[in-house]
């Protein structure tokens, strides 16, 4: 699958949620996909305050991927 965000792109701790979070999509288990996105909301947080993404780009990370979860 093609997806909007290349981990590869972004600083080491959200490169490897990012990765999680595709790794685990195909498993469609909502609860995971949900753990792995609020450590991806503390982590674009993080990675907006050291300056590696902005602000819009953070949001629209976090409504890209949470648009994915099932609604389990």
């Amino acid at each position: 699958m093609e997806y909007k965000y290349n981990p590869e792109n972004y600083v080491d701790y959200l490169c490897e949620c990012i990765q999680m979070f595709h790794d685990a999509l195909p498993e469609g288990n909502a609860l995971n996909l949900s753990g792995i996105w609020e450590r991806m909301y503390f982590d674009t947080k993080q990675a907006v305050k050291e300056h590696y993404i902005s602000a819009q780009e953070r949001q629209e990370i976090l409504d890209y991927y949470g648009e994915m979860i099932p609604d389990d």
